[in-house]
């Protein structure tokens, strides 16, 4: 069986740092604006894979696709890691959430279960 695994991409917005969205250093430097293989790592994951081939039998992310737990940059992360199976007919697509997607750090209770309620309802469905 072969496994593509991809772990903390921690994606950004141009527009939430804009706004002072985030606290503290950044993720990364991949914001979900970036649509070029360049720039954006999980584009470049479809290129090199592209390029040689490979049958893959399931995407694995491990977590942590948005940075400080935001929900525009998880999104198009987890859109982009299933137009990724897609484009390279990888059938299993499976996951798990990591500290910055469910704000493990949240001082509220309630905004920690809000995020949880998020999961629950991405398309494509995200395991909860």
């Amino acid at each position: 069986m072969r496994l593509l695994v991809i772990s903390d991409i921690h994606c950004l917005s141009k527009d939430i740092e804009k706004g002072g969205g985030y606290f503290g250093s950044t993720g990364s430097d991949f914001f979900v604006e970036e649509r070029s293989s360049r720039r954006n790592p999980i584009l470049a994951v479809l290129h090199a894979c592209q390029k040689m081939s490979p049958k893959i039998d399931a995407l694995i992310c491990l977590g942590d696709l948005a940075h400080q737990s935001k929900r525009l940059p998880f999104m198009q992360a987890w859109n982009d890691l299933h137009q990724l199976s897609r484009e390279l007919s990888i059938h299993d697509v499976l996951a798990v959430t990591g500290n910055h997607d469910v704000l493990s750090r949240a001082e509220d209770v309630l905004d920690a279960e809000t995020r949880l309620e998020f999961l629950q309802t991405v398309n494509p469905d995200f395991p909860h």
